[in-house]
Protein backbone atom coordinates (compact mmCIF):
# COMPACT_ATOMS: atom_id res chain seq x y z
CA UNK A 1 0.00 0.00 0.00
CA UNK A 2 1.45 3.39 -1.01
CA UNK A 3 0.33 5.52 1.93
CA UNK A 4 0.76 8.83 0.11
CA UNK A 5 -1.30 7.67 -2.89
CA UNK A 6 -4.09 6.32 -0.69
CA UNK A 7 -4.15 9.58 1.24
CA UNK A 8 -4.44 11.57 -1.96
CA UNK A 9 -7.34 9.37 -3.13
CA UNK A 10 -9.12 9.92 0.19
CA UNK A 11 -8.66 13.68 -0.06
CA UNK A 12 -9.73 13.91 -3.70
CA UNK A 13 -12.81 11.77 -3.19
CA UNK A 14 -13.87 13.54 0.00
CA UNK A 15 -13.64 16.90 -1.72
CA UNK A 16 -15.43 15.59 -4.80
CA UNK A 17 -18.52 14.62 -2.80
CA UNK A 18 -18.32 17.76 -0.62
CA UNK A 19 -17.67 16.13 2.75
CA UNK A 20 -15.40 17.48 5.48
CA UNK A 21 -12.68 15.61 7.34
CA UNK A 22 -14.78 15.90 10.47
CA UNK A 23 -17.80 14.26 8.80
CA UNK A 24 -15.72 11.23 7.81
CA UNK A 25 -14.00 11.09 11.20
CA UNK A 26 -17.21 11.22 13.21
CA UNK A 27 -18.91 8.62 11.04
CA UNK A 28 -15.97 6.29 11.70
CA UNK A 29 -15.76 7.40 15.37
CA UNK A 30 -12.24 8.76 14.96
CA UNK A 31 -10.60 12.13 15.41
CA UNK A 32 -10.44 14.60 12.55
CA UNK A 33 -6.67 14.62 13.09
CA UNK A 34 -6.57 10.95 12.10
CA UNK A 35 -8.26 11.65 8.78
CA UNK A 36 -5.99 14.64 8.23
CA UNK A 37 -2.93 12.43 8.76
CA UNK A 38 -4.28 9.92 6.25
CA UNK A 39 -4.69 12.62 3.65
CA UNK A 40 -1.19 13.96 4.26
CA UNK A 41 0.23 10.46 3.91
CA UNK A 42 1.59 10.41 7.46
CA UNK A 43 -0.44 7.34 8.48
CA UNK A 44 -2.38 4.63 6.67
CA UNK A 45 -5.95 3.71 7.67
CA UNK A 46 -6.19 0.50 9.69
CA UNK A 47 -6.97 -2.39 7.39
CA UNK A 48 -10.21 -3.05 9.25
CA UNK A 49 -11.43 0.47 8.50
CA UNK A 50 -10.83 0.33 4.75
CA UNK A 51 -14.20 -1.17 3.75
CA UNK A 52 -16.16 1.37 5.82
CA UNK A 53 -13.96 4.24 4.62
CA UNK A 54 -14.43 3.21 0.99
CA UNK A 55 -18.19 2.93 1.55
CA UNK A 56 -18.34 6.47 2.94
CA UNK A 57 -16.47 7.77 -0.08
CA UNK A 58 -18.69 5.92 -2.55
CA UNK A 59 -15.88 3.77 -3.91
CA UNK A 60 -14.73 0.19 -3.74
CA UNK A 61 -11.93 -0.86 -1.44
CA UNK A 62 -9.98 -1.82 -4.57
CA UNK A 63 -10.39 1.70 -5.96
CA UNK A 64 -9.18 3.18 -2.70
CA UNK A 65 -6.10 1.00 -2.83
CA UNK A 66 -5.48 0.77 -6.56
CA UNK A 67 -7.74 3.13 -8.50
CA UNK A 68 -10.45 0.80 -9.82
CA UNK A 69 -14.08 1.68 -10.71
CA UNK A 70 -16.33 3.55 -8.32
CA UNK A 71 -20.05 3.25 -7.58
CA UNK A 72 -22.00 5.96 -9.48
CA UNK A 73 -25.30 5.49 -7.60
CA UNK A 74 -23.62 5.70 -4.23
CA UNK A 75 -21.60 8.71 -5.35
CA UNK A 76 -24.80 10.57 -6.25
CA UNK A 77 -26.29 9.74 -2.87
CA UNK A 78 -23.20 10.97 -1.05
CA UNK A 79 -23.23 14.20 -3.04
CA UNK A 80 -26.86 14.78 -1.99
CA UNK A 81 -26.00 14.14 1.65
CA UNK A 82 -23.08 16.59 1.56
CA UNK A 83 -25.30 19.25 -0.04
CA UNK A 84 -27.78 18.92 2.81
CA UNK A 85 -30.43 16.90 0.95
CA UNK A 86 -31.16 14.64 3.90
CA UNK A 87 -34.92 14.17 3.64
CA UNK A 88 -34.35 10.74 2.08
CA UNK A 89 -31.31 8.57 1.51
CA UNK A 90 -32.53 6.50 -1.45
CA UNK A 91 -30.82 4.63 -3.09
CA UNK A 92 -28.96 4.03 0.17
CA UNK A 93 -30.45 1.12 2.09
CA UNK A 94 -32.07 2.38 5.31
CA UNK A 95 -30.35 -0.46 7.13
CA UNK A 96 -26.93 0.88 6.15
CA UNK A 97 -25.82 2.03 9.59
CA UNK A 98 -22.70 3.83 8.46
CA UNK A 99 -24.26 5.99 5.75
CA UNK A 100 -27.30 6.71 7.90
CA UNK A 101 -24.91 7.96 10.56
CA UNK A 102 -23.16 10.19 8.03
CA UNK A 103 -26.49 11.56 6.80
CA UNK A 104 -27.56 12.36 10.37
CA UNK A 105 -24.24 14.05 11.17
CA UNK A 106 -24.56 16.32 8.15
CA UNK A 107 -28.23 17.07 8.91
CA UNK A 108 -27.53 18.17 12.49
CA UNK A 109 -24.44 20.16 11.52
CA UNK A 110 -26.50 22.00 8.92
CA UNK A 111 -28.82 22.94 11.78
CA UNK A 112 -26.26 23.86 14.46
CA UNK A 113 -23.23 24.91 12.39
CA UNK A 114 -20.15 22.98 11.36
CA UNK A 115 -18.30 23.70 14.62
CA UNK A 116 -20.85 21.91 16.82
CA UNK A 117 -19.35 19.22 19.04
CA UNK A 118 -20.05 15.58 18.27
CA UNK A 119 -21.63 15.12 21.72
CA UNK A 120 -24.24 17.74 20.74
CA UNK A 121 -24.93 15.91 17.48
CA UNK A 122 -25.42 12.64 19.36
CA UNK A 123 -27.73 14.28 21.92
CA UNK A 124 -29.90 15.68 19.12
CA UNK A 125 -30.07 12.30 17.42
CA UNK A 126 -31.12 10.70 20.73
CA UNK A 127 -33.94 13.23 21.06
CA UNK A 128 -32.42 14.90 24.13
CA UNK A 129 -32.54 18.45 22.68
CA UNK A 130 -35.88 20.27 22.37
CA UNK A 131 -35.93 21.55 18.80
CA UNK A 132 -39.58 22.65 18.74
CA UNK A 133 -39.02 25.74 20.92
CA UNK A 134 -38.80 26.24 24.67
CA UNK A 135 -37.79 28.73 27.35
CA UNK A 136 -34.33 28.05 28.68
CA UNK A 137 -31.70 29.72 30.83
CA UNK A 138 -28.39 30.37 29.13
CA UNK A 139 -25.36 32.59 29.22
CA UNK A 140 -24.69 34.41 25.97
CA UNK A 141 -21.36 35.90 24.95
CA UNK A 142 -21.16 38.22 21.95
CA UNK A 143 -17.82 39.30 20.52
CA UNK A 144 -16.79 41.97 18.04
CA UNK A 145 -13.53 43.18 16.49
CA UNK A 146 -12.94 46.87 17.03
CA UNK A 147 -12.69 49.16 13.98
CA UNK A 148 -13.04 46.23 11.62
CA UNK A 149 -14.93 48.28 9.05
CA UNK A 150 -12.05 50.76 8.87
CA UNK A 151 -9.56 47.91 8.58
CA UNK A 152 -11.54 46.34 5.75
CA UNK A 153 -10.99 49.48 3.66
CA UNK A 154 -7.22 49.24 3.86
CA UNK A 155 -6.45 45.50 3.86
CA UNK A 156 -6.65 43.42 0.67
CA UNK A 157 -9.70 41.10 0.73
CA UNK A 158 -7.74 37.81 0.56
CA UNK A 159 -5.52 38.95 3.44
CA UNK A 160 -8.53 40.09 5.44
CA UNK A 161 -10.43 36.84 4.99
CA UNK A 162 -7.36 34.77 5.88
CA UNK A 163 -6.87 36.95 8.98
CA UNK A 164 -10.49 36.42 10.04
CA UNK A 165 -10.27 32.68 9.54
CA UNK A 166 -7.13 32.45 11.69
CA UNK A 167 -8.76 34.63 14.34
CA UNK A 168 -11.97 32.59 14.47
CA UNK A 169 -10.04 29.31 14.59
CA UNK A 170 -7.97 30.55 17.54
CA UNK A 171 -10.93 31.91 19.49
CA UNK A 172 -13.15 28.90 18.86
CA UNK A 173 -10.48 26.62 20.30
CA UNK A 174 -10.95 28.53 23.56
CA UNK A 175 -14.75 28.40 23.32
CA UNK A 176 -14.68 24.63 22.82
CA UNK A 177 -12.21 24.22 25.68
CA UNK A 178 -14.83 25.65 28.05
CA UNK A 179 -17.80 23.84 26.52
CA UNK A 180 -19.34 26.77 24.66
CA UNK A 181 -21.29 26.34 21.44
CA UNK A 182 -20.94 28.69 18.50
CA UNK A 183 -24.39 29.98 17.61
CA UNK A 184 -23.34 31.94 14.56
CA UNK A 185 -20.80 34.28 13.04
CA UNK A 186 -21.83 37.92 12.69
CA UNK A 187 -19.38 39.24 10.12
CA UNK A 188 -16.34 39.78 12.34
CA UNK A 189 -18.27 38.84 15.49
CA UNK A 190 -19.58 35.70 17.13
CA UNK A 191 -22.54 34.68 19.28
CA UNK A 192 -21.55 31.95 21.74
CA UNK A 193 -23.99 30.15 24.00
CA UNK A 194 -23.48 28.21 27.22
CA UNK A 195 -26.00 25.79 28.78
CA UNK A 196 -27.52 25.24 25.35
CA UNK A 197 -28.19 22.92 23.72
CA UNK A 198 -26.71 20.73 26.49
CA UNK A 199 -26.96 21.62 30.20
CA UNK A 200 -23.96 23.14 31.98
CA UNK A 201 -24.73 23.94 35.64
CA UNK A 202 -21.84 26.43 35.94
CA UNK A 203 -22.47 28.15 32.58
CA UNK A 204 -21.99 31.77 33.81
CA UNK A 205 -18.52 30.92 35.13
CA UNK A 206 -17.63 28.96 32.00
CA UNK A 207 -18.50 31.98 29.87
CA UNK A 208 -16.43 34.32 32.04
CA UNK A 209 -13.45 31.97 32.02
CA UNK A 210 -13.75 31.73 28.25
CA UNK A 211 -13.70 35.49 27.88
CA UNK A 212 -10.60 35.87 30.01
CA UNK A 213 -8.81 33.13 28.10
CA UNK A 214 -9.84 34.75 24.81
CA UNK A 215 -8.31 37.99 26.09
CA UNK A 216 -5.04 36.13 26.70
CA UNK A 217 -5.25 34.28 23.40
CA UNK A 218 -5.68 37.55 21.53
CA UNK A 219 -2.32 38.74 22.88
CA UNK A 220 -0.69 35.62 21.43
CA UNK A 221 -2.60 36.06 18.18
CA UNK A 222 -1.42 39.67 17.84
CA UNK A 223 2.21 38.67 18.28
CA UNK A 224 1.77 36.54 15.21
CA UNK A 225 0.03 39.40 13.41
CA UNK A 226 2.97 41.70 14.04
CA UNK A 227 5.38 39.02 12.81
CA UNK A 228 3.29 38.80 9.61
CA UNK A 229 3.37 42.55 9.14
CA UNK A 230 -0.41 42.69 9.54
CA UNK A 231 -2.55 44.83 11.89
CA UNK A 232 -3.12 43.74 15.48
CA UNK A 233 -6.72 43.30 16.57
CA UNK A 234 -8.74 44.69 19.46
CA UNK A 235 -12.03 43.20 20.52
CA UNK A 236 -14.99 43.60 22.85
CA UNK A 237 -17.09 40.96 24.59
CA UNK A 238 -20.48 41.24 26.26
CA UNK A 239 -21.76 38.49 28.56
CA UNK A 240 -25.27 38.12 29.92
CA UNK A 241 -27.21 35.39 31.71
CA UNK A 242 -30.96 35.08 31.46
CA UNK A 243 -33.98 33.28 30.08
CA UNK A 244 -34.52 33.11 26.36
CA UNK A 245 -36.34 31.13 23.69
CA UNK A 246 -34.40 28.38 21.92
CA UNK A 247 -35.55 26.27 19.01
CA UNK A 248 -35.21 25.43 15.36
CA UNK A 249 -36.40 27.87 12.70
CA UNK A 250 -36.43 27.71 8.93
CA UNK A 251 -38.64 26.82 5.99
CA UNK A 252 -39.93 23.30 5.42
CA UNK A 253 -37.73 21.44 2.97
CA UNK A 254 -34.96 24.00 3.30
CA UNK A 255 -32.04 24.54 5.67
CA UNK A 256 -33.10 24.99 9.30
CA UNK A 257 -31.17 26.58 12.13
CA UNK A 258 -31.15 26.15 15.89
CA UNK A 259 -31.38 29.68 17.24
CA UNK A 260 -31.81 31.70 20.44
CA UNK A 261 -33.79 34.91 20.86
CA UNK A 262 -35.11 37.26 23.50
CA UNK A 263 -34.07 40.04 25.88
CA UNK A 264 -31.19 38.02 27.30
CA UNK A 265 -29.57 37.84 23.86
CA UNK A 266 -30.29 41.49 23.08
CA UNK A 267 -28.77 42.62 26.36
CA UNK A 268 -25.57 40.65 25.68
CA UNK A 269 -25.29 42.58 22.42
CA UNK A 270 -25.83 45.91 24.19
CA UNK A 271 -23.20 45.03 26.78
CA UNK A 272 -20.70 44.28 24.04
CA UNK A 273 -21.40 47.73 22.61
CA UNK A 274 -20.78 49.23 26.05
CA UNK A 275 -17.19 48.03 25.99
CA UNK A 276 -16.52 50.86 23.53
CA UNK A 277 -18.07 53.45 25.85
CA UNK A 278 -16.33 52.10 28.95
CA UNK A 279 -12.94 51.68 27.27
CA UNK A 280 -12.56 48.00 28.15
CA UNK A 281 -12.76 44.61 26.47
CA UNK A 282 -15.21 42.62 28.63
CA UNK A 283 -18.48 43.75 30.20
CA UNK A 284 -20.74 41.38 32.13
CA UNK A 285 -24.34 41.91 33.12
CA UNK A 286 -25.57 41.95 36.71
CA UNK A 287 -27.27 38.55 36.40
CA UNK A 288 -23.98 36.97 35.35
CA UNK A 289 -22.04 38.82 38.03
CA UNK A 290 -24.32 37.57 40.80
CA UNK A 291 -23.53 33.98 39.77
CA UNK A 292 -19.75 34.43 39.55
CA UNK A 293 -19.02 37.18 42.10
CA UNK A 294 -16.97 34.85 44.31
CA UNK A 295 -14.65 34.05 41.42
CA UNK A 296 -14.02 37.34 39.62
CA UNK A 297 -12.55 40.79 40.12
CA UNK A 298 -14.57 43.62 38.61
CA UNK A 299 -14.49 47.40 38.55
CA UNK A 300 -17.17 49.47 40.26
CA UNK A 301 -20.64 48.83 38.85
CA UNK A 302 -21.85 51.11 36.10
CA UNK A 303 -25.46 51.86 35.24
CA UNK A 304 -26.09 52.36 31.56
CA UNK A 305 -29.11 53.16 29.50
CA UNK A 306 -29.79 50.33 27.08
CA UNK A 307 -32.15 50.57 24.16
CA UNK A 308 -35.22 48.42 24.78
CA UNK A 309 -34.82 48.46 28.59
CA UNK A 310 -37.14 50.62 30.68
CA UNK A 311 -34.68 51.10 33.53
CA UNK A 312 -30.90 51.54 33.59
CA UNK A 313 -28.95 48.30 33.46
CA UNK A 314 -26.18 47.57 35.94
CA UNK A 315 -23.04 46.05 34.45
CA UNK A 316 -19.41 45.48 35.36
CA UNK A 317 -16.05 45.74 33.67
CA UNK A 318 -14.43 42.35 34.11
CA UNK A 319 -10.85 42.66 35.34
CA UNK A 320 -9.92 39.03 35.88
CA UNK A 321 -10.30 35.96 38.04
CA UNK A 322 -9.65 35.99 41.76
CA UNK A 323 -6.65 33.96 42.90
CA UNK A 324 -7.56 30.33 43.47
Amino acid sequence: MNVAEVGERIRQRREQVGLRQRDIADALQLSAQAVSKWERGENAPDIGLLPDLARLLGISTDWLLAGFDDSPDLLKALERIAMGNVAAITPIDETDRLLTRLRDLVRVRNMFGQQVATKVVDAVLRGEVDLAGAWAEATIMITDIRSFTVMSRTVDPPVLIALLNRYFAAMLEVVEEFGGTLHKFLGDGMIIQYNLPLPQPDHPLLAVRSAIRIRERLVEFNRDQVARGEPALRMGMGINTGHLIAGTIGAAGRVTEYTVMGDAVNLASRLESQTKELGCDIVIGDATYQRVRDHVDVAEPVEVRVKGQEHPVRCFRLLGLKPA
